[in-house]
């Protein structure tokens, strides 16, 4: 078979490109996973008024489809877990604190 040299230099370009985008791949899909275990740790919470994100059973990927919605310019307001919700209830300061708490990390 004969490759001529354009198409060889296609290819080899192409090959040499895609060995430098793994390692930016993986360390863009561990950012995810770094930053929805940040936001599980602070009591985030899914917000889906929609109900867009429930055929997702993990509540892991949930915060990461909410992420990556986010980082592509939609606005997901972010909400506290409703187990934290509900363990918040009887100390209303706290609640606004951790409330502000997520803004303020969702903000920066």
């Amino acid at each position: 078979m004969r490759i001529y040299d354009s198409y060889m230099f296609i290819l080899n370009m192409s090959y040499r490109l895609f060995n430098m985008l793994i390692p930016f791949f993986i360390f863009i899909l561990f950012s995810f996973i770094y930053l929805c275990k940040v936001e599980q740790s602070l009591g985030f919470g899914v917000h889906d008024p929609d109900h867009e994100y429930k055929d997702i059973p993990s509540a892991s990927l949930r915060l990461m489809f909410q992420d990556y919605r986010s980082a592509n310019g939609q606005k997901v307001i972010p909400s506290l877990n409703t187990k934290l919700e509900t363990d918040l209830a009887n100390a209303p300061f706290f609640f606004v604190m951790m409330l502000i708490c997520v803004t303020i990390f969702w903000i920066f």
